[in-house]
C-alpha cells in the first residue's frame, strides 16, 4: 500500500513515499535512488464512520482513502492517516538489508560448510569433488574461499561435433537500487589433462571478462575473478553466465577427447555496503 509521493519532504528527502506492507515497519524509499531512508512505524489509530456527526458504528483504524468518511461524532470530512516515522542508523539499515538480500555463498559441487556456504549442484553440469586434490598455496588471490571449496566444481562440456559452445548459469534475486560485487573461485589444472581453458564470464548479459582463464596461476592454484557494483537488472536479477570459448583436450571418461567446457568452484554474490 503505497502513500502519495512527497516532494521536497523536510524529514524524508526529496519525493519520497512510505510503503506499508500490514499496520506498521513499512519503510520509506528514495524516489530517485530507491534507497531505504527511514521506517514508518504506524499511523494514529482513530475511530471513524461513513455517517457525519454519529457515534453509531464507528470503526477504529488508519484511512488510506478518507473519501466519504468522518471523524465520530463529527460533521468534518476526514483526513488521511499520516504514519510516523525515525530514521534508522548504518547499522540498522545494513541489517535490514542483509536480511532482506543476504550474501550468496555457493560450494559448487560440494556439500555445505561453515561460513554460508551452501551446496550447490547445476542441474545443466556435472558435479565433482576430489577430497585428496592438494591446494598449492604459494599464491593466495585476495580473501579466498575456504579450500574445501575448491576441492569441488561442477562443469558443463560438449564435443566439437555438437557446433555448440557450452555454457553454465547461475540466477538470484537482488535488491533495486543496491551495488553488489559478484565473485567466481576456480582451481587451475593443466589444460591438457582436465580440460580447464579460457571462458567468457557475462553479468546479466554483459562481457565482465572475453577470456578469464582459471589456470593462469598455475596446477591446483586458487583464481578469484571479482567484478564489483554490480546493479541488478531489471527483473531485480544477478544473472551469472560462464561460456566455453576454446576446444581443448577433454578430460576423462572422454579419453582426453577434444571438449569445450566451463567449470566453477564457488560463487559469491555480496552487497555492497
Amino acid at each position: 500500500m503505497y502513500w502519495d509521493w512527497i516532494s521536497n519532504d523536510p524529514s524524508w528527502g526529496d519525493w519520497t513515499a512510505a510503503l506499508s506492507p500490514g499496520d506498521s515497519g513499512g519503510g520509506i524509499f528514495n524516489n530517485v535512488n530507491h534507497k531505504l531512508v527511514s521506517v514508518s512505524h504506524s499511523g494514529v489509530w482513530q475511530p471513524y464512520n461513513d455517517v457525519p456527526n454519529s457515534g453509531v458504528g464507528c470503526e477504529s483504524g488508519w484511512l488510506f482513502d478518507p473519501t466519504g468518511m468522518y471523524p465520530c461524532w463529527s460533521s468534518s470530512n476526514a483526513v488521511r492517516t499520516r504514519c510516523y516515522n525515525s530514521f534508522i542508523s548504518s547499522y540498522e539499515l545494513s541489517w535490514i538489508l542483509n536480511t532482506v538480500s543476504p550474501t550468496t555463498r555457493l560450494n559448487a559441487g560440494g556439500d555445505q560448510i561453515d561460513g554460508g556456504w551452501t551446496s550447490w549442484r547445476a542441474p545443466e553440469g556435472t558435479s565433482t569433488y576430489d577430497g585428496n586434490v592438494t591446494i598449492d598455496t604459494s599464491y593466495t588471490p585476495p580473501n579466498p574461499a575456504p579450500d574445501e571449496v575448491y576441492k569441488s566444481n561442477v562443469k558443463v562440456f560438449a564435443l566439437p561435433a555438437n557446433n555448440s559452445n557450452p555454457s553454465l548459469t547461475y540466477s538470484t534475486y537482488a535488491l533495486n537500487g543496491e551495488l553488489y560485487k559478484v565473485r567466481l573461485h576456480f582451481l587451475g589444472y593443466l589444460d591438457s589433462v582436465n580440460g580447464i581453458a579460457p571462458m567468457t564470464i557475462k553479468i546479466n548479459g554483459s562481457v565482465a571478462s572475453s577470456n578469464f582463464n582459471p589456470s593462469s596461476q598455475g596446477v591446483n592454484k586458487r583464481a578469484v575473478f571479482e567484478e564489483v557494483n554490480v546493479s541488478p537488472d531489471s527483473s531485480s536479477s544477478i544473472v551469472i553466465q560462464l561460456i566455453a570459448n576454446e576446444t581443448i583436450a577433454g578430460p576423462p571418461p572422454n579419453n582426453y577427447k577434444p571438449v569445450k567446457q566451463v567449470v566453477v568452484s564457488g560463487i559469491e554474490i555480496i552487497r555492497n555496503p
